[in-house]
């Protein structure tokens, strides 16, 4: 989540920037992708999460048989590569969108600055 952290202050200070020098002050729209990302960050931690919990109970309750626990716990290994593959998407989407913002943001300033010449 430090990603949406470092989304929020490059909006924040394009704004501060924008209106230091006396421009009216434009911002980018939220990307779909900022919204994609929160979702799939918010899925893929749920999924860890669960199969952590899945972990813990197949272990307490098949602790003693070997064979009865790698059965049950036999889809908690896929479960776990599915939750760190959203939620590596959901980074990717983040680095994405930062450089979403970062592009509108150069836009603006070399705007700004064609303006005042």
């Amino acid at each position: 989540m430090l990603l949406g952290t470092v989304l929020g202050g490059l909006r924040e200070g394009g704004g501060e920037v924008q209106a230091a020098l006396g421009a009216p002050v434009k911002t980018l729209a939220m990307p779909t992708s900022a919204k994609a990302f929160i979702a799939l960050m918010a899925v893929g931690m749920m999924a860890a999460i669960g199969q952590f919990v899945g972990y813990a109970v197949v272990a307490t309750q098949y602790a003693g048989n070997a064979a009865v626990f790698a059965t049950n716990a036999a889809w908690l290994g896929p479960l776990r590569e599915v939750a760190l593959g959203v939620l590596l998407s959901g980074i990717v989407l983040a680095l994405y969108t930062i450089s979403r913002v970062l592009g509108f943001q150069f836009t603006r300033i070399r705007e700004l600055l064609t303006v005042a010449a």
